[in-house]
């Protein structure tokens, strides 16, 4: 029996991209945001504080994994920004969603009335029991 699930696993996958993707570059946004006043925060306390050289030590290594942070959010916004727009291109992503929705719940029912089919003998009732058994 063939495996129909690739369909719907296809179709789920192509509603992920379209509903995760989005929220996914909105979170690295914020994310973002949150790492550069960071950065703001340690630069200005570089800037202005009297440190000695273990703090300004610790304040540098701090400012660097937070530019780490930093380059690797943009990085990823540079992907996700154009996957964004691309989608963008294809109109109002809820409706798409909303049409994927119903697709894959036609094709989970379509895939269950196609695992539960049965024929009832026509002519020859004397085979009906052979099929009763093929199902057990």
């Amino acid at each position: 029996m063939i495996n129909n699930e690739k369909y719907i696993e296809k179709i789920e996958t192509v509603r992920e991209v379209i509903v995760d993707f989005p929220k996914q570059y909105k979170l690295a946004k914020d994310e973002l945001s949150k790492v550069e006043q960071e950065r703001q925060d340690l630069l200005h306390i570089l800037e202005f504080a009297r440190l000695d050289a273990v703090k300004t030590s610790m304040i540098s290594r701090e400012l660097k994994d937070v530019q780490r942070r930093r380059r690797d959010l943009k990085n990823e916004l540079e992907y996700l920004n154009e996957i964004v727009e691309s989608l963008k291109s294809f109109g109002k992503l809820k409706v798409i969603e909303n049409t994927l929705n119903r697709s894959i719940g036609r094709l989970r029912k379509i895939s269950r009335s196609q695992s539960n089919r049965t024929y009832n003998i026509r002519i020859r009732k004397d085979l009906q029991e052979l099929l009763a058994n093929e199902r057990s």
